[in-house]
Formats: C-alpha cells, sequence, structure tokens
C-alpha cells in the first residue's frame, strides 16, 4: 500500500473504489483526511470496432395462452422468437362487402353410364366444365303398360314382276322394300314332252282371189294310182311347268312350280313363300 509522510510521521493509504484515497492520521481527536488524485489529460478517441454479423431471428413455437408472452432463443446471428398470444375479444362485425361479378357458367355434360349393383355418381373435371359419370341398377319389373291403339294400316304392297330367266334350279328373289318391291324369277326348262293329240280342223279359209291364168303347159302322161296308207299312233300328252303366284295376306305371298323330272317322269311342286316388313313415315312396321 501507498504512505504518506506528515509531520516526519509515515501514515498508510487506503485507496478506495472510486479512486479517491483514505489516510488515517492521528490527532487529538480522530478523524479522516481524504486525498484526491490530480485529474489526467483526457485520452485519445479510440479506433471503431470492426462490425458486427446480421442477427437472424427466426419465428419458432407460436401458441395460444392466456398471457401474452415472448421469449428470444439461441445465440446471435442467429436466435428464434417464440410466441404465446391470448385469445383477443370478438371484434365488431364487419361491414357487408360488394358483390362479386358473376362467375361464368357451370357446364355439366354426360360421361359413362354403366350398369352396377349399386347406385353411384362421380364428377369429373373443374368448372365451368364437368362431367356427371352414373353407374344404374337394375330396377324392379315395372307393370305391364295398357294396350296401344291399333295403328293406321298400312299401304297394300305392290309385288311386280322383274328379270325371268331360265336356270338348272329354280329360284325366286325379291327386291326392292315395301310397298313397291319387284319378283325375280330363275326357271328351270322342262322335259320335252310327248307329242299331242291332231288338233281339230280348222274352219273353212275364205276363198282366195284367182290368180293370173298360167301359161297352158304340156299335158304328161296318166299314172297309176296309189294305195293309200294306214293312219300312225297317236302321241302322249305333253307337259309344261305350271307356274302359280298367290298372295295369302298384305306382306305374304306362295309361289308355286309344278315341273316334270326328265328322268323319273315324276311331276314335282316346289313352293315358297316371301314376306315383307314395310315401316311408313310415323315408325310404325307391317
Amino acid at each position: 500500500m501507498p504512505t504518506v509522510t506528515i509531520n516526519e510521521k509515515t501514515y498508510t493509504v487506503e485507496i478506495l473504489k472510486d479512486d479517491t484515497y483514505k489516510v488515517n492520521l492521528e490527532f487529538d481527536t480522530q478523524g479522516t483526511i481524504s486525498i484526491l488524485p490530480a485529474k489526467g489529460d483526457k485520452g485519445d478517441k479510440g479506433d471503431k470496432g470492426d462490425t458486427g454479423p446480421a442477427n437472424t431471428l427466426a419465428i419458432g413455437t407460436v401458441q395460444k395462452g392466456s398471457t401474452a408472452a415472448a421469449t428470444i432463443t439461441g445465440t446471435a446471428p442467429n436466435q428464434t422468437l417464440n410466441l404465446t398470444l391470448p385469445k383477443g375479444d370478438k371484434g365488431d362485425k364487419g361491414e357487408t362487402g360488394q358483390t362479386g361479378a358473376t362467375g361464368p357458367a357451370n357446364t355439366l355434360s354426360i360421361g359413362t353410364v354403366t350398369k352396377g349393383a349399386d347406385a353411384a355418381a362421380t364428377i369429373t373435371g373443374s368448372a365451368p366444365n364437368q362431367t356427371l359419370n352414373l353407374t344404374l341398377p337394375k330396377g324392379d319389373t315395372g307393370d305391364k303398360g295398357d294396350k296401344g291403339d291399333k295403328g293406321a294400316t298400312g299401304p297394300a304392297n305392290t309385288l311386280s314382276i322383274g328379270t325371268v330367266q331360265g336356270g338348272s334350279t329354280a329360284a325366286a328373289t325379291i327386291t326392292g322394300t315395301a310397298p313397291n318391291q319387284t319378283l325375280n324369277l330363275t326357271l328351270p326348262k322342262g322335259d320335252k314332252g310327248d307329242k299331242g293329240d291332231t288338233g281339230d280342223k280348222g274352219d273353212k279359209g275364205d276363198k282366195g282371189d284367182t290368180g293370173a291364168t298360167g301359161p297352158q303347159g304340156e299335158q304328161g302322161l296318166q299314172g297309176e294310182t296309189g294305195p293309200a296308207g294306214a293312219n300312225g299312233t297317236n302321241g302322249t300328252d305333253g307337259y309344261s311347268p305350271q307356274i302359280t303366284l298367290t298372295q295369302t295376306s298384305a306382306t305374304v305371298a306362295t309361289l308355286s312350280i309344278t315341273s316334270k323330272d326328265a328322268t323319273t317322269g315324276q311331276i314335282t311342286t316346289q313352293t315358297a313363300t316371301f314376306g315383307g316388313t314395310y315401316t311408313d313415315g310415323n315408325g310404325v312396321s307391317y
């Protein structure tokens, strides 16, 4: 410790925290003398320190609580702000906003329609263009409906003959649609029939005009008269194919062809039935 000498007597000097000195002197009465050091000159200004790193403050937890609170954790330059926020009082009702512009109309089109055990529907796509897809279970059989009124009578079918040609096999086709159709025939050639009986003598014809008189020829010698010949036998009856077309109803006709077999001589009849359906302008079929 520093000392100080007063009147040839040395005393101990105590340095206080505020840079003052305390010396205990012995007098007739106890006392304290404070000795202040002389104030020095002002020092030079120090250099500017380096710029520290910028602090980054991130949001950490944000939770609800009864009392507002905030804590910062971590050390600079990276720290986290944690908040506790109490629920505020309900505010006053705001004013009604302006009506927005009318959005585009949504277009809903039908997509797939399938059969299934359970009914289902899905909508795909995004507005304003979407698709409705359906799954429909089969419903119970409904009650039988009332009998409808009888439709108007359709026009009569007109069947005209088209082509008729020879062939090895009989055939018939009907072309066109009711009420105007055409019957086309293929007819095999029948066997040659037996020679028929001699027909009755025809009536005597009218007398012809007298011809011009020719020149008179020389008279020849008269020959002998020959005997008369015997009459020949009569031939068998011939047979021609018979074709019959019978209309059995307004839309059905039966064609019958009767012919004789060239080898066996047996007579056979072949039939074919033809029918057509006509749909009038009202969608009614006959």
